[in-house]
């Protein structure tokens, strides 16, 4: 006969009494510090055995959940269940944003990474009103709330940083910036962080804030600090435990200025081989003018999806508008 899981009361005297053998545990000098811990860990996993369930279960209650998902959305009962980017070509072909999956996009510099990501935030935590964070591990605090701002207003950034904004371009700033005090955008902009703290800090805003996506601006800079660790494999891990999107920018090397056609491919990824296993779907940014400095060119954008496990791959036209560094 199976042992019955242990009661709430039950198992908060486990974890005290646990609590206080890890104490003790860390003041024995019989033991290495590693050797506390692996006991101290030991210690934890079977009181969470024995307290929770097994990862395992039968494929039965999952498909279950399948059949009733699919079927509310064919009947029209229910929206599917996915973040949206707000850009609806990308949203057709991308299905949407799936928890647990790891967005790249990559591109040159000047494509216009941060501020594709900060048009999804942006869309994601005013019009989907759901919490967000970001890691900028380029840009600070302050750049991104003031890129947030022109973006919401639809004001030109130059005209803000001139002070040359109409009465009408103020009221749009000033109330753009009450409506973005009321969403939830959290933002971390320390630059020193290693790819484990990132997770730590990761996990502690998903349990504080339960945010339902994570964008990180830059990876490339962790990597250059950090060689110990797998970078986007972690991202991945991370995705995927906190049951939530997770997108992260990425340079390019410098292979497409070197080529006759300057779209870019997978290959000019740095670490492209780890990239191509670790991510769901890869999105690679790409602005013609920027290399052909054609007026024809101004304004238009293509986001090249390079890989997807869970749909097709091709290009999506979109619109630059350069006045507010922002997507549509």
């Amino acid at each position: 006969m199976s042992k019955s899981k242990p009661s709430e009361k039950e198992l908060r005297e486990k974890l005290h009494q646990v609590g206080k053998d890890i104490s003790k545990l860390s003041a024995d000098k019989k033991f290495s510090s590693e050797d506390a811990l692996i006991k101290a860990e030991r210690s934890l996993l079977m009181l969470y055995s024995e307290g929770l369930k097994t990862g395992f279960e039968h494929i039965d209650s999952h498909l279950n959940q399948v059949i009733e998902i699919l079927d509310e959305v064919h009947s029209g009962k229910q929206e599917p269940k996915y973040l949206t980017t707000g850009l609806l070509e990308l949203d057709e072909m991308l299905c949407g944003l799936d928890a647990g999956n790891l967005y790249i996009i990559g591109g040159s510099p000047g494509m216009g990474k941060t501020a594709l990501v900060l048009t999804i935030l942006r869309h994601a935590a005013v019009q989907e009103k759901v919490p967000v964070g970001i890691f900028s591990l380029d840009l600070t605090g302050t750049q991104i709330a003031f890129r947030l701002l022109c973006m919401e207003a639809k004001v030109n950034t130059h005209l803000v940083r001139t002070g040359k904004l109409s009465k009408s371009q103020w009221n749009a700033f000033t109330s753009s910036m009450k409506t973005l005090t009321k969403s939830e955008i959290f933002i971390d902009d320390i630059k020193s962080l290693s790819p484990l703290k990132m997770k730590h800090n990761a996990i502690r805003l998903k349990a504080e804030h339960d945010i339902k996506l994570l964008i990180i601006d830059n990876n490339q800079a962790i990597q250059k600090r950090d060689t110990q660790h797998l970078p986007y494999r972690l991202l991945k891990q991370m995705a995927v435990e906190l049951d939530i999107p997770v997108i992260v920018t990425s340079p390019l090397t410098r292979k497409p200025e070197e080529r006759k056609n300057k779209r870019p491919l997978l290959s000019d990824f740095h670490r492209a081989d780890e990239i191509e296993e670790a991510a769901d779907t890869i999105m690679l940014l790409y602005r013609p003018w920027i290399d052909t400095l054609d007026e024809a060119d101004r304004g238009k954008a293509e986001v090249i999806i390079a890989k997807s496990r869970n749909g097709p791959t091709g290009y999506v036209n979109l619109k630059f508008v350069e006045k507010y560094a922002g997507f549509e």
